[in-house]
């Protein structure tokens, strides 16, 4: 009797730009990833998240990346249409990937996500706010989400002081990009856009440190 052929696991196709140079580091499936966080071998002081498949340690977190995440917090709280929930540093699922998002607005509520992590389709916005991670947000994550179909996501840049927004996600997996990117100043408003409908328009300065 012949021995089954057993399929290798999918990676994703995509080319990391700012990470994963070392041709030697291990890949995980998503699989394999969910299961390490289920029997406690990746726990919740190993700042990490799954990306195109490696695991990836986060970036530490300094005075300016910590206020930031605060005055977002109280911009976006506020603003929040009923029937959309506000989630802050958790898992976002998405094909070949975990990412770990400053902020996410997903459709439901805390009862929805118990048992299961948001997908990119559940999210209205996602956020990360760069600083040392300023790189790998506005090149690697901005196509990790665009792959994913995120419809809207924003990079808070704090060195260079402006908001970028990228909407209309397009493209494959291996080399999807956001069609429209436009940078918002201090100074100016930024667009909060949920399914198309824009519900609030945020001053900049209110989301830097």
């Amino acid at each position: 009797m012949s021995a089954a052929t057993v399929s290798p696991p999918k990676l994703s196709p995509r080319k990391p730009v700012t990470f994963a140079r070392d041709a030697c580091w291990p890949r995980f499936t998503t699989d394999q990833y969910d299961q390490m966080t289920r029997s406690g071998v990746l726990g919740p002081d190993d700042k990490m998240e799954l990306l195109d498949n490696y695991v990836v340690l986060k970036m530490a977190k300094n005075e300016p990346h910590e206020g930031s995440i605060d005055l977002v917090r109280e911009a976006l709280t506020p603003v929040k249409p009923a029937g959309w929930m506000l989630r802050c540093q958790q898992v976002l699922a998405m094909p070949f990937n975990r990412p770990e998002p400053d902020f996410s607005l997903v459709r439901g509520n805390a009862r929805a996500f118990a048992g299961r992590h948001p997908t990119a389709a559940d999210a209205g916005l996602v956020v990360e706010v760069a600083d040392s991670s300023r790189d790998i947000d506005l090149i690697d994550k901005a196509a990790i989400y665009a792959g994913g179909r995120v419809g809207c996501y924003w990079v808070v840049s704090i060195p260079d002081r402006f908001v970028v927004v990228h909407s209309d996600p397009t493209g494959p997996v291996e080399s999807a990009t956001y069609a429209t990117i436009t940078r918002y100043a201090a100074g100016e408003q930024v667009p909060l856009v949920l399914d198309g409908v824009a519900v609030a328009r945020l001053p900049v300065a209110d989301l830097l440190p």
